[in-house]
């Protein structure tokens, strides 16, 4: 089984719910990067591929159409990302996917970590429990009798303030 990890970076289709391109400084993929995009993977061959920045279901079914071998399998989870930016898997087989972007972070002691939101929040001193700023991302498949969980993630810059959830 190749197995690979791709950093689509902002797989936008024109009209994506949800995402505000212009604030982000992020723009619909045109054509010929789509068919670059689709080339690459093309020679990764991956049997199944984790891939992040994934703006739609529709967005990775366009990439998908480009391949010459399209992967059956297509799954893209709805995160915490304040910029509709998705992780998503591809697969040549059926898979499981799981979010975990609804999990509660914890410290060395079991008690929930907690920050402010946004700015606003931290002017007013009103923290939260803190959950993963993106998700991480469970795919689990099974390949010739064997069982295998892969996992999905795609850290934050670390230049954003901490509120930037």
């Amino acid at each position: 089984m190749r197995l690979a990890s791709f950093n689509v970076k902002n797989l936008f289709l024109a009209g994506d719910a949800g995402i505000a391109l212009t604030k982000f400084g992020a723009r619909a993929k045109r054509r010929p990067e789509l068919r670059a995009l689709a080339r690459a993977l093309i020679n990764v061959d991956a049997d199944l591929i984790a891939l992040q920045e994934v703006g739609s279901h529709a967005a990775l079914t366009a990439l998908n159409d480009l391949l010459t071998h399209p992967y059956p399998h297509l799954a893209v989870v709805p995160g915490n990302s304040t910029r509709g930016i998705q992780l998503a898997f591809a697969s040549r087989v059926p898979i499981q996917v799981f979010s975990h972007a609804d999990r509660v972070l914890f410290d060395s002691a079991g008690k929930p970590v907690t920050d402010f939101p946004n700015a606003a929040a931290a002017q007013r001193q009103e923290p939260v429990e803190l959950r993963l700023q993106r998700d991480l991302l469970r795919c689990d498949i099974s390949w010739d009798g064997i069982d295998l969980s892969v996992f999905n993630v795609h850290l934050k810059s670390p230049n954003q303030p901490r509120w930037c959830l």
